[in-house]
């Protein structure tokens, strides 16, 4: 009779078998439900978000330990495993956990590097094969290029860029390596560039697959401090106010802490509920929520002939450039809702990020799009703000607003809710456009004020323009009378000619 092969591969009930052997003798407390059910998910790619002192070093670090255990006490094999962070002090608190469970499990072999800079690493020297933790820096992405590890932890994920999670991907490609992700959600204007993170958090959330998913860790979950409100009434008597009842004690644990019920009552709603709830909630003062929904909006073109067509621009000459195209259709088949004969649709986005004051390549691109699309020269649409490009370079024609870009807003979010409007999603650059469109987003000012946050916008600001053209009342400032020389008419014409 054989005995059958031993698998790291193990189903998540018989990983929760050996946790409960496991984790009883390192200490750690896993009988909250939330706790509970993310130390054992497998998934090609996990990611956890964490509420504030929620455990989540704890969590990641047991979820790599446990197959560290596997591996000492039943395969007998080596293996080698990455703790990824924004740098290397961000990977400390991981790598010091297992080396301090590994020694209480009384393992010989043990050997943990602390420098005081740099990587720290732990090393379990066996006479099958050693099983090494390294740490690795999202500074040096790099030197993720090496040997390809057997489990990949990636802390403060949200404080890493998209090209981490690539070179990570990459690495676990030949052993199949799972790959888990830990951190802290943070407002979506702090890092707008690492948005990422979030946004896999809400999309694993919704739909996990053997390939992925995402669970939220709330602050709750650790029960090494949310067990009981005693102590925290023994610290400060007038949280007892918090409390649901008088049934002081165990009964006010978890999701009944007076601290979290405190929390709950001093943060707003957004706050509270990705610092201390751990859900991954959207943006925060979304211009358009209505585009949440890609499968409504972010479609492939198929409505009638092209009766009109709009161009938009938004100049930049320290952000980049972007065109943008839109075109109208009877769409008799689909009632539209509101005022709107025919629905919109962006149909291809030009965008310069290289030297977007370039008045040349401004020119050729427009002409040329001019001439794909059949779009009129005064059927181009620029902001106010820059008249002077305009006007002395192009001709197209501005709004008479400084504060048009509020009004611009409206008439896109007005045909979003007609269910006029669409993107492309097999044009050029709209699918881009789109997720920009979806990100736009206001911000608190330092006064209070809620305003327009202007970052990563250009794509969107240039289609907002072109539906200005159909939808918006073209308000030309009255010229002022003057009087003009033959030298002044010389060189207008000169103008004209260029």
């Amino acid at each position: 009779m054989t005995t059958p092969e031993v698998s790291l591969s193990l189903a998540p009930e018989h990983r929760k078998l050996l946790g409960s052997i496991l984790f009883p003798q390192i200490g750690l407390l896993t009988e909250a439900p939330e706790f509970e059910q993310v130390l054992y998910s497998r998934h090609a790619e996990t990611l956890v978000t964490g509420g504030v002192r929620a455990g989540k070093s704890s969590v990641g670090a047991a979820r790599m330990f446990l197959d560290i255990y596997i591996r000492q006490e039943l395969t007998h094999q080596q293996g080698l495993f990455w703790v990824v962070g924004p740098n290397y002090p961000q990977t400390v608190e991981e790598i010091r956990y297992m080396a301090q469970w590994a020694r209480r499990l009384g393992w010989g072999g043990v050997k943990y590097s602390s420098p005081q800079e740099g990587a720290h690493s732990l090393k379990i020297v066996n006479k099958w094969g050693d099983i090494v933790v390294e740490a690795k820096s999202a500074v040096h992405e790099e030197r993720l290029a090496s040997k390809a590890p057997d489990r990949i932890l990636v802390v403060e994920a949200g404080a890493c860029s998209p090209d981490v999670r690539n070179y990570c991907i990459e690495r676990a490609l030949e052993k199949s390596a799972p790959i888990d992700y830990t951190g802290t959600l943070e407002p979506s204007d702090l890092n707008p560039q690492f948005a990422w993170y979030q946004e896999k958090a809400d999309e694993w959330r919704d739909d996990p697959t053997f390939s992925h998913a995402a669970y939220p860790l709330p602050s709750w979950a650790n029960r090494a401090i949310f067990a009981s409100c005693a102590a925290a009434l023994k610290e400060n008597p007038d949280l007892a106010a918090y409390c649901p009842d008088e049934n002081h004690g165990e009964a006010h644990s978890g999701r009944l802490h007076p601290n979290i019920r405190r929390a709950e009552e001093e943060l707003d709603p957004y706050t509270f509920a990705i610092r201390i709830a751990a859900e991954p909630v959207g943006i925060q003062y979304q211009v358009y929520p209505q585009l949440e929904d890609r499968s409504k909006y972010l479609r492939t073109f198929n409505d009638g002939p092209q009766v009109a067509a709009y161009g938009g621009i938004d100049w930049g000459s320290v952000h980049p450039t972007a065109l943008a195209v839109v075109t109208y259709h009877p769409r008799q088949h689909v009632g539209i809702t509101g005022e709107y004969i025919y629905t919109a649709w962006v149909r291809e986005i030009v965008y310069k990020t290289d030297r977007p004051d370039d008045i040349n390549w401004l020119r050729v691109t427009k002409d040329h799009l001019s001439r794909k699309w059949n779009i009129p020269r005064m059927c181009w649409r620029t902001d106010p703000n820059e008249r002077f490009m305009a006007r002395t370079y192009e001709g197209v024609a501005v709004s008479g607003s400084a504060r048009s870009r509020d009004s611009r807003i409206g008439l896109l979010g007005s045909r979003l809710d007609s269910g006029a409007l669409y993107w492309d999603i097999d044009g050029p650059g709209c699918k881009e456009a789109y997720e920009e469109a979806r990100k736009v987003r206001r911000k608190k000012a330092r006064s209070g004020e809620i305003v327009l946050d202007r970052i990563n916008d250009d794509r969107t600001a240039a289609i907002e323009d072109a539906l200005e053209g159909s939808d918006g009342e073209l308000k030309r400032p009255a010229a002022a009378p003057m009087r003009r020389n033959y030298k002044q008419i010389v060189r207008r014409r000169e103008l004209q000619r260029i």
